[in-house]
């Protein structure tokens, strides 16, 4: 199933091709694209397109707006997902360290073709307690 409207940054006719060859074939590889300018992995058939477009193009600039002057200079981005929301953190924020947190392996490994310079991934989740680890069998 397709995005209801997809779109790429022009000159990124390979990744385009790539992306609805794969989402044909329901190969949920990641594949890079450029969207809004960045370089973006996303898995076709899934909703990482829409996620990383929207990321990227804006549902953070509230949230930026009100930060700045950012007072502590390092940001968590709980629910990481493929780390896009870093990314957008990461191009407001060029001086701060943006740690996302991600429980999801297959997201997490996503989200780590995703890394920038500045931006750190751990593969956790948060919870309002520790949670006992199920015995191993």
């Amino acid at each position: 199933m397709f995005p209801t409207r997809i779109s790429f940054d022009a000159g990124d006719l390979t990744g385009a091709v790539k992306f609805l060859g794969q989402s044909l074939w329901k190969d949920t590889a990641p594949i890079r694209l450029n969207l809004a300018g960045e370089p973006v992995y996303v898995r076709p058939g899934t909703p990482d397109i829409a996620v990383a477009k929207s990321c990227l193009t804006g549902e953070f600039d509230a949230a930026i707006e009100a930060a700045r002057p950012l007072k502590y200079n390092f940001i968590v981005d709980a629910g990481g997902y493929i780390g896009t929301a870093a990314l957008a953190f990461a191009k407001a924020f060029p001086e701060a360290t943006i740690v996302s947190i991600e429980p999801s392996i297959d997201n997490f490994a996503v989200m780590n073709r995703n890394n920038r310079l500045n931006t750190s991934n751990l593969r956790r989740a948060l919870a309002p307690r520790e949670i006992p680890k199920a015995p191993r069998s």
